[in-house]
């Protein structure tokens, strides 16, 4: 019973829950208007992830021989490697918002992710990126005129 738990679907999705809680928990930490925007995230985070993590809870429940067909259809193009790089962009990108905050990471984050994982050319990500961090200054600062988390290592 406890082999058949386990899978890398509903592992991940696991793990996708509590990276939402402590987001939302992280969110609720912040004063006043600054954690609304972190919070929508959070929230829409967690609901996701508990979706994924329903869909994971009822593959497993099927029986032995349903699952093994959807498994066999769905482990097709999936890999657990392609599964934790997803992640692990994802935690980059929380740990660059946390440290140095919206405006730093977003180009940063962008870029990488586009040259690295999207193998596009350099003028292509350098554009994009200049595109998202314009996009985010003009709606959040400029129009909303909601003041951006600047990351702790530059609160000071």
């Amino acid at each position: 019973m406890m082999v058949r738990l386990l899978n890398s679907g509903l592992i991940v999705a696991a793990v996708m829950v509590l990276c939402a809680i402590s987001v939302l928990i992280a969110a609720y930490s912040y004063q006043g208007i600054s954690g609304t925007f972190p919070q929508l995230v959070g929230w829409i985070f967690l609901g996701l992830a508990l979706l994924e993590l329903t869909v994971q809870v009822v593959a497993v429940m099927r029986p032995p021989k349903e699952r093994q067909a959807a498994v066999e259809d769905e482990m097709a193009g999936v890999s657990v490697v392609k599964e934790l790089k997803a992640v692990g962009w994802l935690g980059g990108l929380l740990l660059a918002l946390y440290l140095v905050g919206f405006l730093i990471s977003t180009p940063l984050y962008v870029f990488a992710f586009l040259r690295f994982s999207g193998r596009l050319s350099l003028p292509m990500c350098a554009a994009v990126a200049a595109g998202a961090t314009a996009f985010v200054f003009v709606v959040f600062v400029q129009l909303l005129e909601y003041k951006l988390f600047p990351g702790v290592l530059l609160m000071g």
